[in-house]
């Protein structure tokens, strides 16, 4: 059943060419099928045993001894085949992240209705510490606006955050408070990680790195394989490009151990070179992706230290997720006690309302007493 998605390929030997040239078959090779194919591949025991067995008419058996001979390249060929085929998507999707963050960063550093709440909030904290050694604090903390939060006062019902709603409200400065609509972003980005995305970063330059030394690696098989063509055609007294290349001349070096269709030198050559030019074809393009992705990643490096620095937090050890956790938070927390201050107005109104009209009711009308 595992082998069904592969069928339409033909023979299995031009599925593994395909895959160990990095070609994409005309675009039916995925990333998907990659992923399938990759939980095929046999164990080392497996890998002995196979390589031990005579002969066989098992299809499945027939599968597995035809990969060994594409070992023990083809495990390393196929992850780096899957890189190559999701390179540019995933760079996309870091790079949204990114922008997402910088986006959100630049939304809380440019709200001025955040700051003047926030000063406010500091002023009441300073009136609590006064006389002890957090009073007279220049700024508010992401821990210390989270406490005012729950810190209840006197009456064990209102908290500092109740407190400075309620004095906004009574200068009429509520539409301050307007700022938890106005950062909308941290709704959907509350949990988008900094230091995650660099790792995410760092993961897309070392794949890189890892093709670039792929590269080198079968530049300098070709160069090994053509010497020791040389060499054996020298040997045989004929200068044939189909001549066998002998097993001892293969295991000269790390690089030219046994790989892909070894009985043929042209064989070799010619799917080794292919390998190459496409992953050179891939990697001139990489590397433009992958140069624009690091200057996004400095950017939003940047700009997430801006906003660290704006909570006298320490940039080294605070994260963007952090940051935006603690403000969605506020968020919450302002628009609970912002509600509940305009109910509890509503209701006062009503309040009024009906005892001026109970009054009005009870009293005689001026029509009335002239009748009189």
């Amino acid at each position: 059943i595992g082998l069904v998605p592969f069928k339409p390929f033909g023979r299995t030997g031009d599925f593994l060419r395909a895959v160990s040239s990095l070609d994409t078959y005309g675009g039916r090779i995925t990333a998907d099928l990659l992923d399938n194919f990759k939980y095929l591949l046999p164990s080392e025991l497996e890998l002995k045993r196979i390589s031990d067995m005579v002969s066989s008419s098992h299809p499945v058996e027939l599968f597995f001894q035809e990969i060994v001979t594409f070992y023990p390249q083809l495990p390393r060929r196929l992850q780096l085949f899957r890189s190559c085929l999701t390179f540019e998507s995933d760079c996309e999707a870091i790079k949204l992240k990114l922008m997402n963050i910088v986006n959100t960063c630049n939304q809380v550093l440019s709200s001025g209705k955040l700051a003047k709440v926030l000063k406010k909030m500091l002023a009441v904290g300073n009136i609590m510490n006064k006389g002890t050694q957090r009073g007279e604090a220049y700024g508010i903390s992401l821990d210390s606006l989270l406490q005012m939060v729950h810190i209840k006062g006197v009456d064990k019902k209102t908290t500092v955050l109740d407190y400075v709603v309620k004095s906004l409200y009574d200068r009429g400065d509520q539409g301050a408070l307007s700022f938890v609509s106005d950062l909308y972003l941290l709704d959907d980005h509350s949990k988008m990680s900094a230091m995650e995305s660099l790792n995410e970063v760092l993961a897309i330059n070392n794949s890189l790195k890892a093709m670039e030394a792929e590269l080198a690696t079968n530049h300098n098989f070709l160069s090994s394989i053509s010497v020791a063509h040389m060499s054996n055609n020298n040997a045989l007294g004929n200068g044939d490009d189909n001549t066998f290349l002998t097993e001892s001349s293969l295991s000269a070096s790390p690089t030219t151990a046994k790989y892909p269709i070894t009985g043929s030198a042209t064989a070799s050559k010619v799917l080794t070179s292919k390998f190459s030019i496409n992953l050179e074809n891939y990697m001139a393009v990489f590397r433009d992706v992958s140069q624009d992705l690091n200057i996004s990643a400095e950017k939003m490096s940047e700009k997430v230290k801006e906003l660290v620095e704006y909570f006298g937090e320490e940039p080294s050890s605070c994260d963007s997720a952090h940051i935006f956790g603690v403000l969605q938070q506020f968020k919450t927390a302002v628009a609970l006690s912002k509600e509940a201050i305009e109910t509890k107005k509503h209701r006062c109104n009503n309040s009024n309302i009906n005892s001026s009209s109970t009054s009005t009711l009870g009293r005689p009308s001026s029509a009335n007493n002239m009748d009189s």
